[in-house]
């Protein structure tokens, strides 16, 4: 016969369940995802792509959001090139996958840097299409400017026909003139 530690041993390993395999590590990712208002609009476009912004208020309202922060991220993501909007005033998703709205002072910074940019290629542009257009054309001396014609002389003309030929400002440079000679 058995001792009783062995029959008590076998009873217990009757009744407790066999113990349950360790869970796997979950995995980790890279940055935490949040459940946002930010978030939550986008999802809302690109699941129902053609909805006005009308409708789109509606059912996030529905959902507990505010009205206001709606229209501003639309307003944001409209800006950021994240959706569009079409002639009848339907918004459609540019993208498959949420990402962040970057701040307005990034967006600044990279609109500095990309007109910065555009800056330089338009310089470094039109520097070599001077140098192609010098060295395509010979040096040629520019000729001196032509002096504008002046009126032909009329020993004969009485002083209110040269008055009746001049502008009013021209006039008043005359009398100066003659108001210094004769002074």
């Amino acid at each position: 016969m058995p001792d009783i530690a062995t029959a008590l041993q076998s009873v217990l390993t009757k009744w407790e369940p066999a113990p349950a395999p360790a869970p796997a590590p979950a995995p980790t990712s890279l940055f935490k995802v949040t459940n946002n208002v930010t978030r939550a609009t986008f999802e809302a476009i690109r699941d129902n792509p053609g909805i006005t912004a009308a409708a789109l208020h509606d059912m996030m309202v529905g959902k507990g959001y505010n009205k206001a922060s709606i229209s501003s991220l639309v307003a944001q993501m409209l800006k950021q090139t994240r959706i569009s909007r079409d002639e009848y005033n339907r918004l459609w998703p540019l993208q498959d996958e949420y990402e962040p709205l970057k701040s307005g002072k990034q967006m600044r910074k990279d609109r500095k840097k990309a007109e910065d940019y555009a800056r330089r290629i338009a310089t470094r542009k039109a520097n070599a299409l001077k140098r192609q257009q010098e060295a395509a054309e010979p040096a040629t001396p520019v000729a001196p400017a032509t002096p504008p014609a002046t009126p032909p002389a009329t020993p004969n003309a009485s002083v209110d026909d040269i008055l009746n030929t001049l502008s009013v400002l021209q006039a008043r440079a005359l009398y100066m003139r003659l108001k210094e000679l004769f002074a």
